[in-house]
């Protein structure tokens, strides 16, 4: 498993094809887990989890703060931590969120 860390400034973290822990730390970061079951916490910030990129549908269920995304491209396995951004794929997407607090850009598809 890769360690990836950000800085306290603003990051743009990508991971490797394999399941990676990534730490944003502070700043308004955006995060690029690829493939793998990925552990990716934004840390203090608005931090955004981007699957443009993702070759297939995701599908995201972020609740109280901590979400796993169990199923999807580059989403599977993918367990998210303070994240205030999700951006989607190319595909049809679903998010199941509690209310408030995260904001949704589901990119092209029946999201």
């Amino acid at each position: 498993m890769a360690v990836i860390n950000g800085t306290n400034g603003v990051d743009t973290l990508a991971g490797t094809s394999g399941d990676d822990d990534i730490n944003a730390l502070g700043g308004n970061d955006v995060i690029k887990g690829s493939a793998g079951a990925d552990k990716l916490d934004g840390g203090t910030g608005t931090d955004t989890v981007d699957y443009s990129t993702s070759a297939a549908a995701v599908n995201v269920d972020i609740r109280l703060g901590t979400g796993l995304v169990g199923t999807g491209g580059d989403a599977e396995g993918d367990t998210l931590t303070n994240i205030e951004r999700v951006i989607g794929s190319a595909f049809n997407d679903s998010f199941t969120v509690a209310l408030g607090g995260i904001a949704f850009e589901g990119g092209a598809g029946d999201d």
